[in-house]
Order: C-alpha cells, then sequence, then structure tokens
C-alpha cells in the first residue's frame, strides 16, 4: 500500500472541485514522486473509462437517467442527486428533476463538513490502513453527491475509490516487474445462498433465520477483508459487495494470482467441511488495461474490446464458469470428499438431527436452546446464527477481528470473528461498521478521534417486527397476529437486471459499472428498511434478506401486498424509469408450516409473476408484476384490485364463490359464464337478502360482466384476485 498515491487518488477529485486551501496543505504534505505522478494519472484515465478530460462543473446526475433499456432511450428528463450528507431517508437518496441551484456553494459546504471531521481520522503514520479505511467512508459520507470531474453521472467518491485501487495495483505491479497486464477484475460468488437460508424447519425456524441470512454477508466480508490483507491492497479496492456477490480489483502477479488460487483452495475445503454441499463459492478474473490511444485489451487478446461493459462480463462469466468444475481441487487432493456427491452419508436412521435444519448431530456438533418442553437439539452453528440475530436487533456496530474471544462468533478460523455490540471495538486490529437501525437514518460514524478503522454500511434485513425490545416476533406471532391466521412470504426482484448491466450503461465505464451497482444496492439495503419502518408494516413484516437486487420478507398477509407496492412505487420514484421493473410472489402458509416449502412457493410465484403478459391498447406488456392469491396482475392494475376487494367484502362469501366460479368457467372457455353471471346478479338484486350498499356493488358487479370484462377494459384476473382476498377477510370475521 502506497500511503501518498492513495491519498491523493482519494482527495485530488475533491480539491479540483473546491479549490480548497486546507485539502491542499494535506496532498502537500504528502507528495509524490514523478513515477507515482504518472501512475495516477494513468489510474484516473482507467478508472473512468479511458477519459482524462475534465468536465464543466455540473450538478450530479441520477446513473438511471441514460440507461437504455429494450435498447430504447426512454428517459424524457435528467433527474438530479440531492445534495446531502448520505442517510437513507427520501430526502437524501432520490433524484429529483429541478437541479440544485447553488450547487457549487453545497459543494463547499459538504466537503468543509467533511474537513471537520477529518481530524478525528486514525493517525496516518503509525495507523496507515485504519486511516485509510476511515478516510474511504468519510468522503462517502458527505460527497456522495457530488459528480466526478468526468462524468456526471459518477460520483466524486467512486471516481476517487477507483482510481485510488487502479493506482495502487499499477504501483504494486510495477513493484513486481512482471510484464503482464497489469491489473484485474475479480468476480467472487457465493452459490447456494437461497438454499442456505430457507432450508430450515420447525417453529423454532424464525429465530435462526434472520441471523443465518446475515451471516453469509459476514462470511463474505471477512473473506473479502482476508484477501486485501494478504495482497496488501484497502477497502478502495472492493468495487462492489452484495447479494452474494463481490467484485475486485486487484494487481495481476504471481504473487497476488497465487493469494486468490490458495484462497480458492480453502474456501472450497471449509465450506465442504462446514455446510457439505449446499454452499459453494468460485473466483473469476479477468486481466486488463488501456494502452495509449485508450484501446482496452482483457486476457492477453491481441484485439482491443468496445469497452468495459467486456471486462465485466468475462469476470462474472468466469466466475459462473468455475461452477461446472466444482469442488474440482478439493477433490483432486482428497478423494474420500466424492462419497459426498455418490454415496449415502451420515449415519441415517434414528440419528438424532438439528430441529432446525434436520442436520446429522454429533457430539462435535450438538448444543441446544429453550428450557423445559420446550428444548431443542441443534447444531452449533445454528446455535450461532439464532444468538447472532438476536444481537442484530440492538447492535449498531459490526465489528471484524482478527482473534476469537467470548463475545465473537467464529467466520473463518483463525482469521476472523464478527463482534455485535452497540459500540465499536477499541483495539487497532478490529475493522468496524456502523449500521443505522431502523429507527435512524443517519450514519454518525466518526464523532471522535480514534486510531480504529471505522467505517458505515447499510443492512437490508435491520428492519424487523418486535414482541418487545429484545425478541423479535416469530412467525407464529406474525401470522396469529393478522386475520385467517396465515403467514405471507414475499419474494421479488428487479426484471431483466442482467440485460441493463450488460445492455444498458451508455459510457459503460469502470466507473459506471460501480455507480449503478452500489445504486441499486443503496435502495434495497437502505431505503428499504425506511419502507418497513412505516405505521402499517413496523409491527407487521420483518425483512429477512434484502441486497443487490432481491427481497425476501415475512410477515402479516393482509399488509404484504401493500408492502410490496410501496417497494415498487418507491423503486419506480427512485429510478424514474417506467421500464425499469419488479415483479414479486406472494405465498400463504400457516404458520407452522415449513418455511422452506413456503419459500420455494413464493419463489414459484414470483417466477409467475415475471412470465407475466397482457396487452393493453394492443401493446405487448411484460414482467413488471405481482402474483398473489393464484392470480397474475400488473402493478398498474393494483388500485383497482384494492378498490373491488374493499367493495367485495361487503358482500357475502355466497356470491363471492360464484364469481370464482364464472372465473373458472371462463379459464375453460365456457362461453355461458357470462349470462350465467348476469342471471344470478340480477336475481340477487331482485332479493331482500342484501341492503342498498351492497346491491349498488352487485349492480357495478354486473355491469362490469357485462361492458368491462367483455371488452378486456377490467381484465377477469383483477376481479379475482380482489375476490379471493375479500374471502378471505370475510371467512375471519364471519
Amino acid at each position: 500500500m502506497h500511503l501518498s498515491l492513495l491519498l491523493h487518488a482519494m482527495l485530488q477529485p475533491l480539491q479540483n472541485s473546491s479549490k480548497t486551501q486546507e485539502i491542499q496543505s494535506i496532498l502537500d504534505a504528502h507528495p509524490l514522486n514523478p513515477a507515482c505522478v504518472a501512475i495516477l494519472q494513468k489510474a484516473r484515465s482507467w478508472a473512468m473509462g479511458g477519459n482524462s478530460d475534465v468536465a464543466t462543473a455540473t450538478p450530479l446526475q441520477s446513473i438511471f437517467s441514460g440507461l437504455i433499456v429494450n435498447k430504447k432511450d426512454n428517459a424524457k428528463e435528467k433527474y438530479y442527486i440531492p445534495i446531502h450528507t448520505f442517510n437513507t431517508s427520501k430526502a437524501s437518496l432520490f433524484p429529483v428533476v429541478d437541479a440544485p441551484k447553488d450547487f457549487l456553494t453545497d459543494w463547499k459546504t459538504q466537503i468543509n463538513n467533511l474537513l471537520k471531521e477529518y481530524k478525528h481520522l486514525p493517525d496516518s503514520v503509525e495507523y496507515a490502513s485504519n486511516f485509510i479505511f476511515t478516510l474511504h467512508f468519510l468522503i462517502k459520507k458527505y460527497v456522495h453527491c457530488i459528480p466526478s470531474d468526468s462524468d456526471v453521472q459518477v460520483n466524486i467518491w467512486e471516481q476517487g475509490k477507483l482510481t485510488a485501487a487502479v493506482a495502487n495495483s499499477l504501483y504494486l505491479h510495477q513493484e513486481s516487474e512482471e510484464n503482464t497486464y497489469p491489473i484485474q477484475l475479480v468476480c467472487v460468488e457465493l452459490s447456494g445462498v437461497q438454499k442456505f437460508i430457507y432450508s430450515i424447519s420447525s417453529k423454532q425456524a424464525a429465530k435462526s433465520l434472520r441471523g443465518r441470512s446475515y451471516f453469509l454477508q459476514a462470511w463474505m466480508d471477512g473473506f473479502l477483508q482476508n484477501i486485501l490483507q494478504q495482497t496488501n491492497t484497502t477497502i478502495q479496492h472492493i468495487v462492489y459487495s452484495s447479494g452474494g456477490k463481490s467484485f475486485l480489483l486487484l494487481p495481476n502477479d504471481t504473487t497476488t494470482n497465487t493469494i486468490l488460487e490458495n484462497a480458492n483452495n480453502n474456501l472450497q475445503k471449509d465450506l465442504l467441511q462446514s455446510y457439505g454441499t449446499t454452499l459453494y463459492a468460485c473466483i473469476g478474473k479477468v486481466s486488463w488495461k488501456y494502452d495509449g490511444d485508450n484501446n482496452l485489451y482483457i486476457n492477453e487478446n491481441t484485439n482491443p474490446v468496445s469497452s468495459f461493459r467486456e471486462v465485466w462480463k468475462a469476470a462474472a462469466n468466469a466466475a459462473s464458469e468455475q461452477k461446472k468444475q466444482r469442488y474440482k481441487n478439493a477433490i483432486l487432493e482428497n478423494k474420500s470428499i466424492l462419497q459426498l456427491f455418490t454415496q449415502p452419508f451420515g449415519e441415517g436412521g434414528s440419528t438424532e438431527v438439528c430441529s432446525i435444519t434436520a442436520v446429522e448431530l454429533h457430539a462435535g456438533n450438538r448444543a441446544t436452546i429453550g428450557e423445559g418442553e420446550d428444548t431443542i437439539h441443534i447444531t452449533k452453528a445454528v446455535k450461532q446464527q439464532i444468538q447472532i440475530g438476536k444481537e442484530l436487533t440492538n447492535a449498531q456496530w459490526h465489528s471484524l477481528l482478527p482473534n476469537e474471544d467470548e463475545q465473537t462468533y467464529e467466520l473463518h478460523p483463525k482469521s476472523k470473528y464478527l463482534k455485535l455490540d452497540k459500540e465499536p471495538c477499541k483495539t487497532p486490529d478490529s475493522i468496524n461498521w456502523y449500521v443505522p437501525n431502523s429507527d435512524t437514518t443517519e450514519v454518525p460514524f466518526l464523532t471522535h478521534k480514534t486510531n480504529v478503522a471505522k467505517g458505515f454500511r447499510l443492512y437490508g434485513a435491520v428492519g424487523i417486527a418486535m414482541k418487545d425490545k429484545y425478541e423479535p416476533k416469530s412467525f407464529e406471532d406474525l401470522s396469529d397476529a393478522g386475520s385467517h391466521k396465515r403467514l405471507a412470504i414475499l419474494r421479488m426482484d428487479v426484471d431483466g437486471l442482467g440485460d441493463i448491466f450488460i445492455k444498458g450503461l451508455p459510457n459503460p465505464s469502470l466507473g459506471a459499472y460501480s455507480t449503478l451497482s452500489n445504486q441499486l444496492d443503496v435502495f434495497f439495503t437502505g431505503y428499504l428498511n425506511t419502507i418497513r419502518s412505516q405505521p402499517a408494516y413496523k409491527d407487521a413484516v420483518s425483512i429477512i434478506y434484502s441486497g443487490g437486487d432481491d427481497v425476501f420478507a415475512v410477515g402479516q398477509w393482509e399488509v404484504m401486498a401493500d408492502f410490496a407496492n410501496d417497494i415498487q412505487n418507491s423503486f419506480q420514484h427512485y429510478t424514474n424509469r417506467k421500464d425499469i421493473t419488479i415483479s414479486a410472489g406472494i405465498s400463504l402458509i400457516d404458520g407452522k408450516y415449513p418455511i422452506a416449502k413456503g419459500a420455494e412457493e413464493a419463489g414459484e410465484a414470483e417466477e409467475k409473476a415475471k412470465n407475466h403478459s397482457h396487452f393493453v391498447n394492443n401493446i405487448e406488456e411484460t414482467k413488471n408484476a405481482l402474483h398473489f392469491l393464484g392470480a397474475t396482475i400488473s402493478w398498474k392494475e393494483y388500485q383497482q384490485v384494492k378498490q373491488w376487494q374493499t367493495k367485495l367484502k361487503n358482500l357475502n362469501n355466497g356470491i363471492l364463490y360464484k364469481i370464482v366460479t364464472w372465473y373458472d368457467m371462463k379459464q375453460a372457455s365456457n362461453k355461458r359464464w357470462r349470462w350465467h353471471s348476469i342471471y344470478t346478479l340480477s336475481r340477487a338484486l331482485q332479493s331482500n337478502v342484501y341492503n342498498e350498499v351492497q346491491k349498488e356493488v352487485i349492480k357495478e358487479l354486473q355491469q362490469t360482466f357485462l361492458t368491462k370484462i367483455h371488452s378486456n377494459a377490467l381484465r377477469f384476473e383483477v376481479l379475482i384476485l380482489a375476490t379471493r382476498w375479500a374471502v378471505l377477510e370475510n371467512r375471519n370475521n364471519a
């Protein structure tokens, strides 16, 4: 690590924007020799796609404004990022249509606020790595809203981060004196995440699910920090990390590649030993460089590629290719591992198994929780996950330590341990992240001088419904609190995101890819908790997992569709794009039903939503849908569902069940459904069973069947979802 080089990479863009004497004094105190000046100039260009031009000062634009979706640039207006200190509120994160007027003054205010906290940073000489780590997050806190000086859709923090990573990689490669492509993009992908999280059973599942989900994120954090420490690189080298996938920039030399190879081999052995074949991690990489004419080359190829999208795609594909030879090296080293794939393993029969994961118990992995009749036997790993889930509720600081103590949880044997607390660790060898909880959106991570590495991060599952101050609600608590006593499971993600990444960026530089990845993640790990903290959801919905572009939540069935709709509406406002959409699926289960099965059913519902297609004015609309209660609707139709559901719950279930019958007849192409419905509803209007309010609903139903359903002005799926929803509510109120 070259401290002065990293410092110039991160602070020089701020100096270019603000012309602040204090920043210049910091840079002057850390001078660069001519060789490092040349490295820095090259790094700045490479980080921003070969572009070294300085743009005219202008407010930061949303990366979503320029995206090309379905081969079309459908953005009608430019949207701008508000100038705010970083927090997870709408005012801070959501782009606005009006550009800030006095933005140059506001920029200077943000940079001056940054400099006020600069004095709290760790000592830059004795604790250089902690200094660089903390500075990374201090810059992000205050200038995430200021554009880089060469791309108005990439913020200045991203520019400094990536310039630092490229510069440090070029410097380390230069020291190795190897004549190769000097830098590589590395993709680390953890697969089997959903299977690992959801593959649990029993009424105790809720106690471990949240901790199980968080454990994977902490595990990835620990793995990445080990790589950084071994390669003498820093936090800036992590381009993106969330949702089980990470991208890093590292020098391309023999030492680094040996470290990656050893890490990959140890990874496979550790995962096999701890989790069998449930989890698998793979590492893919691609080397790259620009030449003097700004032509981009990858993997020693003689022909240049068109843009950095080829580098990003090649790294991701290289990781995916590793899945085709899972555990190859581990098997070659220890052929007995083959029995995991070719022979039955374990004792079977009457051997006791974990009450939550069904893994066989033995003397080395047995643990218990509960008292008296509530005592259950589980694995030590599950007990650890339960304890992590509990501590997450009130822990504002998440820390990684190199050594174990009575308050830590093992992530990677003999190297990385997790600690959750209300305060950061005080030892300089720790790494500490402040995590905003559901009650605060601010990130006050640097309040006084210490020599400890401190930063902040967002965690998508910080929002959880609580039974009391210390105890989260169980699945039974959530299902029993609502009508019909059913637990709703929600799964949703962005439609066609892979195509957006590969084809959507008009200027597909490293900076653009990093910006798009992190902006998506901010919504799903940050603002999602803000949505959940609203009164309607605070005590009724628990987010189990959210990161990248995925959401997994559980809660009371009556509010879950509204929660999903609010996420969809907020995401559309966040992107200001109608062509970047989300689809969702919701399943309903008994509170004691296996959560793994319910999650699988929610996944099937989500897939039906993604396969949704219908025509509006002879134009096909696809995806962008919700599947709930056996019906699929577009989000545009959701308010129609709510309106009809409110009306239909005034009727008795006798008529509602007939609507279901007519729908089934129509699905079976039985044309008699229409006259059958008109006749039945006419008879209902003539009876004395219904009051005037109910008869008005029946009249509207009759007209709807005569005209709107017939002309497809209202799709029957809208009415059937509203009907089934009303049936469930009426069943509880009967």
